[in-house]
């Protein structure tokens, strides 16, 4: 059966034989749409999905509560393809360093090493429901997409360390696959400068943009998480302030202007790079030691320009 505005207004008059006798009601907004939504079901790439999803979501997990009946029926015979209600979706509420770590690297079938050969920079992703309800989020996907503006591989980067680096990638590889506990872990590993550089030294940046996203439908479609844009830039360059140093390795983690001005953001620091080693590592993956980190003071192997 087609989708029937009547049939949908006597679920909710079923629910509230008073609507709107006495004040403006928290399903408006969606109602308003409705009226403007094809009988048959809706694409779901189609614009007026999203905006559909995004108002239902709104309505407080009370008021969902309520007005199940009316508001499932929309989902089902609009074949808006979620689970049903309740319904809402992540909006992020806060991004932040929880740890820092520092690992020992080896390479070259374990005959060279540094004791800071790895550093970790374990960031988290906060988000709330949008309906006001955690539980919401149980069969709600989420992943993050990283693409980076300039070609990876290469300065001032060596190609050696960068080679299987792709232009965008998704982390993780499987989504996960519920959103109910309320943030995402966001590692940033990175080895010691001096093992993942070009020499000589010259200034370079390489630049990445950051995105949140999650799926009502199981991974069939992809949204961006309101509040989850980032700009990522790590690179060489001179000191910011000054110091002995000529060039330093810096990273920086930022909100992205463009798109998200609702989390303010910005994490930045530099790193010495020192000078080449003897016996530079060939590969990425030949570097060992990632995983084995041990909780370290950030400031004692990296200059702060901004903490978070």
């Amino acid at each position: 059966m087609p989708f029937s505005m009547m049939v949908y207004v006597n679920h909710i008059i079923t629910a509230n034989p008073t609507f709107h006798k006495v004040k403006d009601s928290s399903l408006d907004p969606l109602n308003n749409l409705l009226q403007n939504a094809p009988p048959g079901g809706i694409n779901a790439n189609a614009p007026l999905r999203r905006q559909i999803l995004e108002t239902l979501g709104v309505i407080p997990y009370a008021k969902q509560q309520k007005y199940a009946a009316a508001l499932n029926y929309a989902v089902q015979q609009l074949h808006l393809n979620v689970p049903g209600i309740p319904y809402g979706y992540p909006i992020v509420s806060r991004h932040r360093l929880v740890e820092y770590e520092v690992s020992e690297a080896r390479w070259n079938n374990y005959q060279d090493s540094r004791p800071d050969g790895w550093f970790h920079h374990v960031m988290q992703l906060e988000w709330r429901s949008s309906n006001g309800n955690m539980q919401s989020l149980a069969a709600i996907w989420n992943q993050e997409r990283i693409t980076y503006l300039q070609y990876p591989i290469g300065p001032p980067h060596r190609t050696a360390i960068m080679s299987n680096t792709p232009q965008t990638y998704i982390w993780p590889p499987h989504p996960n696959q519920n959103s109910n506990a309320g943030f995402g872990q966001d590692d940033h590993f990175f080895m010691h400068p001096s093992l993942m550089v070009d020499y000589p030294l010259a200034a370079g940046v390489l630049n990445a943009e950051q995105q949140y996203l999650y799926s009502p439908d199981q991974g069939q479609t992809w949204y961006e998480m309101r509040g989850g844009q980032f700009r990522i830039d790590r690179g060489i360059r001179a000191p910011l302030g000054g110091g002995q140093n000529l060039l330093v390795f810096f990273f920086s983690k930022r909100n992205n202007p463009m798109h998200n001005t609702s989390i303010p953001f910005h994490f930045e620091v530099e790193y010495i790079i020192g000078g080449a080693p003897q016996n530079p590592p060939q590969t990425y993956n030949e570097v060992r030691g990632a995983q084995l980190g041990q909780p370290a003071q950030l400031a004692n192997y990296a200059r702060i320009i901004a903490g978070g």
